[in-house]
């Protein structure tokens, strides 16, 4: 499967309830059922086969999405009720999930780009919706930037067949670890996934900050596999560099390291980062995800793995969330901030600005914190780990010295702020103006269409 090419998009018309696929994906038909499936699924921690799901979801229906884990979009089509059903993972998965009605027939894309050009939808800018949007770079509910154009929302999922409907939907703990076990284990336990996340990636290819969180990551690989292991870091020319601290732990473990710097005056990249993320969010942390993409991308590179959402995951905010409060949650005009809402940043930011911009290169990010078992071990520990005082202290008990020296984390080390040297959005805006006086990096363009004049 060419990863560059990865997308579920369709259309399905309300009154003949015909379905017509455009995705490249993962996908299981029978006369009975078509399955398209977007990334992995687990099933009680084993990874499953699309065909295996498919045996699954016919005893269980829906109530087996509940009880699924891994970061997933999954189309289930019944060819006999005709009827067409969209489901996502708890964290709305690497990709959103982009829906329009228009002239009696549903429209669906992982791009929104697509559903523009599928739909031939008229479009406006969602000025309700701006203010939000670039309060959290990112907007919480249903909607987008573009007024005619919805996203899947949190605790969701669709069903259309000559109705379209938007369904409520919670996901079940899986409760497979007392609080007692995962203190006695926790570093088996944490290795074991990242050990199983590596051999279904296939590659030993990491991303690599003076952190703990990925030099956990780097610990498991080099003490615990035979592979050859490829570190990626990106710096910047202004603000915090890390590649220093970076190059001295990479040289301890004698593996290989690949850095690339922001420049101060790297704007001309802009333009394509907004393209590639279609409005979907806003983070000035995208410009380093970018510069991993592409140089990913260019030395050949298809996955790697991340250290993305540990510090979000063992907080005890975050996992307070559910379908109630998400419920209530949307209702708020508040600024959802890292400490109060790390569920809605790290899903909604933390991941989507990573997981787009590196699929948009055709790299296959995978997150290890994010596997179901660590996230849970994490909710039974959380009133112990505090800022992740428990996993750094597991940290430092197995890290050598001569790493340990080099661990000086500071979150955003690399964002647009500190590698521009600009203090504020506005600050930002202005110097973009000034680079672009036409603003043509706000006007999402295809060769045949163009969306916004």
């Amino acid at each position: 499967m060419e990863n560059t090419l990865l997308n579920i998009t369709g259309s399905f018309d309300m009154e003949t309830r015909n379905l017509i696929s455009y995705s490249l994906t993962d996908i299981f038909e029978t006369d009975k059922i078509r399955i398209e499936l977007l990334r992995e699924i687990y099933y009680k921690n084993i990874k499953l086969e699309l065909h295996e799901f498919a045996g699954l979801y016919k005893i269980y229906g829906i109530s087996l999405i509940k009880n699924i884990t891994g970061m997933f979009l999954i189309i289930i089509f019944d060819t006999k009720t005709k009827e067409l059903k969209i489901f996502q993972d708890i964290t709305t998965s690497y990709f959103n999930l982009y829906y329009t009605v228009y002239g009696g027939v549903f429209y669906y894309s992982t791009s929104l780009k697509k559903v523009m050009k599928l739909s031939h939808v008229p479009v406006t800018l969602n000025n309700k919706k701006i203010q939000e949007f670039m309060r959290n770079g990112f907007i919480l509910d249903s909607n987008t930037l573009v007024t005619e154009i919805n996203k899947l929302e949190y605790f969701s999922y669709i069903s259309v067949n000559n109705t379209l409907r938007i369904c409520g939907i919670d996901y079940n703990d899986s409760n497979n670890f007392t609080k007692e076990q995962v203190l006695k284990n926790w570093d088996s336990m944490l290795r074991e996934s990242i050990l199983r996340v590596y051999s279904e990636a296939g590659e030993a290819n990491i991303t690599l900050s003076s952190g703990f969180d990925s030099n956990y990551i780097l610990y498991t690989l080099a003490n615990y596999t035979n592979s050859s292991i490829n570190a990626f870091c990106i710096g910047g020319e202004k603000g915090i560099n890390e590649i220093p601290e970076v190059t001295k732990i990479a040289k301890f473990y004698g593996i290989n390291l690949l850095v690339d710097t922001v420049m101060s005056q790297d704007l001309e990249y802009f333009p394509d980062i907004v393209w590639r993320l279609e409005g979907s969010l806003f983070e000035c942390g995208v410009i380093l995800q970018y510069y991993l993409g592409r140089l990913l991308f260019q030395k050949g590179n298809t996955s790697i793995l991340c250290g993305e959402s540990a510090d979000e995951i063992m907080t005890f905010k975050y996992h307070s969330v559910n379908y109630n409060q998400f419920c209530n949650d949307k209702q708020k005009s508040v600024y959802f901030s890292y400490s109060d809402y790390p569920f809605y940043v790290t899903n909604s930011i933390v991941l989507k600005k990573n997981s787009l911009l590196l699929h948009s290169f055709g790299i296959h990010p995978r997150y290890p914190y994010k596997m179901s078992e660590i996230v849970e071990m994490s909710k039974k520990i959380s009133d112990l780990n505090d800022k992740k005082e428990f996993h750094k202290k597991n940290c430092e008990l197995r890290f050598q010295d001569s790493v340990l020296d080099n661990i000086n984390s500071v979150p955003g080390t690399t964002h647009l702020f500190s590698c521009l040297n600009i203090q504020t959005l506005v600050k930002i805006i202005l110097y973009i103006f000034r680079y672009n006086s036409c603003m043509k990096i706000f006007n999402f363009r295809d060769k045949e269409l163009i969306f916004f004049n």
